[in-house]
């Protein structure tokens, strides 16, 4: 799904808000956790503005994106950082060798991807150690409240849950567990940093956001 310039415009400013920066905080800490090992290349599979893109670099990693929507690519490349590091294209048909990156990331993008089986394969194909799932899990109280809104931020999300992302993948593929964030509504989540720690914690699988971590090599730590 392409967004519109509206949108594209709009998504950076909400983590410039409280409920933002919170969030953005705990997710990258788990996506950092799950780039363990990974040390030099990263594709971001539907990379948006590319916030995220800045962010491995930020980790020094060589990190490319791919995005389908050409408002986001603009916002992406107007950004010293990752200027020209992000190409406008589809998941579900990667520009890329076998093997080309170590690690691909989707950051909260598969649920808005439609072949998202073609994605995965592709993503398989193209990542040599790792791939790293972040989702928006469809029992979060949040993704509830969001898949029933009629805006075209969510109006074609398909919400997933960790067993629908793992259905996705051979049933012999080596995964990690999963890993969640931001228990509370996300726009309060910021209020109550003691009952998220706690949640994290127990690692129940009620948090808006998740981290599955697919492991592609036997040796890979």
């Amino acid at each position: 799904m392409a967004f519109s310039e509206k949108t594209a415009s709009v998504y950076d400013s909400w983590f410039e808000t409280k409920a933002g920066m919170f969030a953005d905080k705990r997710e990258k800490a788990l996506i950092k956790s799950a780039l363990r090992g990974i040390k030099t290349t990263v594709l971001e599979a539907g990379s948006g503005t590319g916030r995220y893109l800045e962010f491995l670099s930020e980790l020094g990693l060589d990190a490319k994106g791919i995005e389908i929507s050409p408002d986001m690519v603009k916002i992406a490349d107007s950004k010293e950082k990752i200027r020209g590091k992000t190409l406008e294209g589809n998941a579900e048909s990667l520009p890329f060798k076998d093997n080309e990156f170590e690690a691909v990331l989707f950051m909260t993008s598969l649920e808005f991807i439609s072949d998202k089986k073609a994605a995965v394969k592709e993503a398989l194909r193209v990542a040599e150690k790792k791939v790293i799932i972040c989702f928006l899990n469809k029992y979060g109280n949040t993704n509830k409240k969001r898949a029933g809104l009629n805006k075209e931020s969510y109006e074609n999300a398909v919400f997933l849950s960790a067993k629908d992302i793992k259905e996705l993948f051979d049933k012999n593929i080596k995964m990690r567990p999963v890993k969640y964030a931001l228990y509370s509504e996300v726009d309060r989540a910021y209020k109550c940093p003691l009952f998220e720690k706690a949640a994290c914690f127990f690692n129940f699988p009620l948090g808006n956001f998740g981290v599955m971590e697919i492991v592609l090599t036997e040796n890979h730590q």
